[in-house]
Order: C-alpha cells, then structure tokens, then sequence
C-alpha cells in the first residue's frame, strides 16, 4: 500500500510540473528554463509507469553502484539545499549603506518595453534613490534579440519619465551578462572615481539574483551592498531553481 502510494506521489510530482510547464509559457513564451518542468515531469511520470510495472532500473545496477547513486544523490540535496538558503538569505536584503554608485542591473526588453523583471528593479531603484538622492545611478545591460534598443536606454528613458535628474544617470550599452554589467560598468566608472579604494556600489536586481550578483560584483573588484528586488510570484520558483545551477556555474567558472 504504501508503495503505491510513493507510485502515485511521482505521477502527482509529474502533472504538477508539466502544468507549471504550461502555466509559465502562457505568462512569457520565451520564459528561460520552462522547459526543466517539462522534462521532469516526464521524467516523473516515466517513474511512476515502470514502477506500477514493477520494473526498478536500479536493479541493473551492481550493489555498491547503487549505494555510491544513493550517497551522490543525497550529498547533492544537501548541498542545493543550502545553496537555496544562500540565495533567498541575500534575495531578502534591503541594505540602506551609504555607496559610490548605485547599479541596475539589466533584465531584458520585449521591443522597447521593460520586462516585468526590470520594471521591478527600476522601481526599487527609485526607492532606494529617494533616501539617497546625490548617488549616481548606472544603468547596465546591452542590446539582445528581440530588443529593439539597448536595456540600458531603455531603463534611462524610465528613470528620467519618473523624475530622475538626467545627469545622475550612467549608461553601460555593451553588457550580455551579469559578468558583463559589472566588468564593463566598472570600466565605465575607474574613469571618474578617483579614491584609491574598491568602489562601492548598491546593486539592484530581483531577489532570485541578488546572490550571484553579489558574488560576481566581488569578484570583479567592487565592494557591493544588497538591495533586493522582488519578482514575478508565478515564476519565482522557476527563476530560484534556475539561480541555482547558475550560481554552480559561476562558483565554478568564476564567471
């Protein structure tokens, strides 16, 4: 009995996640990661068809295979685990210091308009901005497909709509990525700072991101203080999901 209700449970787990699937391709067709769902929902429901048949893959393994899988499989729960702590710890930092600059980080265009995402950072820029009104605000992302102009535009175009003063506003037009809105920003900025210490810059991004950000604005040389934004609540588990496995790439590529 209790086996097939474990059974069950995976053909749940599975329906679950290719309705997730569809759910995020009705809110943005192009959404990043949507298939993951997808494909572990086949996965699920595959499991749950072999072992209503009582077909166990497992059983092809030799003995001490299966138990080193098991050891991998858990070590690897443990592991993501704790890197989710990580990443929704620093998703929940406001932090109000006092920095050099404040950067944006860019979040795609659909055309001309902001995606949800970066409307989302803009407008916690500007609440960040009201309590620290002389900082200057860099605005970081280049021009991708399907954009018909470049993010950084397209966010100074928003912040001076809202009142932003012109001449507070720093674009950074070139940048593909997060490695890139750091790295190109701070090229952007070693020509006018002119302490000799690191820079110290506020970054804006959606809560998700905030922790690689951090770790990338670091690495490149910046001193960075958190100032989350928050996210879309339909994909907020795709885009911590995903986060994780980026946040693995950047740890191990150091980009």
């Amino acid at each position: 009995m209790n086996l097939i209700k474990y059974n069950k449970f995976f053909l749940f787990l599975g329906i679950i996640c290719i309705l997730y699937f569809i759910i995020l391709k009705l809110l943005i067709w192009s959404m990043a990661f949507a298939e993951f769902w997808l494909v572990a929902g086949l996965i699920l429901i595959t499991m749950y068809y072999l072992q209503s048949k009582n077909i166990n893959l497992f059983n092809y393994f030799p003995p001490l295979l299966r138990k080193l899988i098991y050891a991998l499989l858990i070590i690897g729960f443990i592991l993501f685990l704790i890197l989710e702590g990580l990443i929704i710890y620093n998703g929940s930092l406001k932090e109000q210091n006092q920095s050099d600059y404040i950067i944006v980080l860019g979040a795609g265009l659909n055309g001309s308009k902001l995606s949800a995402s970066l409307r989302l950072r803009l407008i916690s820029a500007m609440e960040f901005h009201k309590s620290h009104s002389n900082i200057k605000i860099v605005v970081s992302g280049g021009q991708g497909a399907g954009e018909d102009i470049s993010e950084a535009l397209a966010m100074k175009n928003f912040l001076v709509s809202k009142g932003i003063p012109e001449n507070l506003i720093i674009m950074e037009d070139k940048s593909t990525s997060t490695y890139e809105n750091f790295s190109f920003s701070k090229s952007i900025l070693e020509k006018e700072y002119i302490y000799n210490k690191p820079i110290q810059v506020t970054v804006i991004t959606n809560n998700f991101h905030m922790f690689r950000a951090k770790l990338i604005g670091e690495r490149i040389g910046f001193k960075v203080f958190r100032y989350s934004a928050p996210c879309n609540i339909t994909s907020a588990v795709n885009f911590y999901l995903r986060e994780a496995f980026a946040s693995v790439k950047t740890i191990i590529l150091n980009k």
